[in-house]
């Protein structure tokens, strides 16, 4: 489908691309002093060109989006070395573009072109991979800034690094933000961010409501230690930010014995141990959350030149 926002009509004008019913110019070259080019605008598909990644809030490039990009920008570099040419010269017809009308220099200068363009294709594939594994390792990030999913998704990322079995969990009409477990216990999550306030005891009702719905499940005989995850004020610097939980929330937490995780906390350790083995950190670290009842967790400090860094 091809939708066109603007037709394109004048003296001086060279027709470049035009509809097929009515053969109205949608693309032309105005030239005088300079070289003016009006292109039709490029409507993007969802599900073809691009597709929508929930947990992040993004919309992602398709390979085949990748694949017209390629030659879109060499259709455009085309134009380019066209319009670099003194006086006015006709782009050449489709027919007149035959192999067979090709002159030899141009053959070998072709051949020396697709050389260039797969290399160029390779760095662009490539490009796409670097982007691609820089925004998965910066996911981590997410936990001084995010909400919704993708602050979960950076919670149960951070938890995973600190030795617990991590994951988020859907089931009839039951959800829950974070369920995890290590040796030592199994605790249930509840996941907020909050753009300019506190965690309020909503939160805390919230949490636990879940913690008596993961209790009433066949498989599950002991009651889960519950923990609230707060983004407070999450889009203003760390050092702006006040309380995380209302004092009210802080009180209901040390009735319930509930531990209150301010996720920025989790930044440094988590991103430590993204780069290093230490055992016994990640132990110390999951030890602080199952320590807490009723107060913020208090975790402990980086190491500072520790143990070996992970292999690349």
């Amino acid at each position: 489908m091809h939708i066109y926002e603007a037709f394109i009509s004048g003296e001086s004008i060279q027709p470049l691309i035009q509809t097929q019913a009515g053969a109205k110019v949608v693309g032309a070259r105005i030239h005088k002093h300079g070289t003016l080019l009006l292109l039709p605008n490029i409507v993007f598909q969802e599900g073809i060109h691009c597709k929508y990644e929930g947990e992040y809030n993004i919309f992602k490039w398709t390979n085949e989006a990748q694949k017209f990009a390629k030659r879109y920008s060499a259709a455009l570099l085309n134009l380019y070395a066209q319009f670099q040419e003194t006086g006015s010269r006709t782009p050449p017809p489709a027919w007149a573009t035959n192999d067979v009308f090709l002159t030899p220099e141009e053959t070998q200068l072709q051949y020396l072109q697709f050389r260039v363009e797969a290399k160029l294709g390779k760095l662009e594939n490539d490009l796409v991979d670097l982007i691609e594994r820089k925004r998965e390792a910066g996911s981590i990030r997410g936990l001084l800034f995010e909400q919704g999913k993708a602050l979960e998704k950076s919670v149960l990322e951070a938890l995973t690094l600190f030795g617990f079995t991590a994951e988020g969990l859907q089931e009839n009409d039951s959800e829950f933000d974070a369920v995890f477990a290590c040796k030592e216990g199994r605790f249930i999550g509840e996941v907020e961010g909050k753009d300019t306030k506190a965690l309020n005891i909503d939160k805390l009702s919230q949490l636990e409501r879940n913690i008596q719905e993961d209790y009433e499940r066949d498989e599950v005989d002991v009651y889960a230690k519950g923990v609230l995850f707060g983004n407070a004020q999450r889009l203003v610097g760390l050092e702006e930010r006040g309380e995380f939980f209302t004092q009210k929330c802080m009180t209901g937490a040390k009735r319930a014995g509930v531990a209150l995780v301010r996720t920025p906390d989790l930044f440094e350790p988590a991103v430590y141990l993204r780069n290093y083995k230490n055992a016994s950190y990640a132990k110390a670290c999951r030890n602080a959350i199952i320590a807490a009842t009723g107060e913020v967790v208090q975790f402990p400090a980086v190491p500072v030149q520790m143990a070996s860094p992970l292999a690349p």
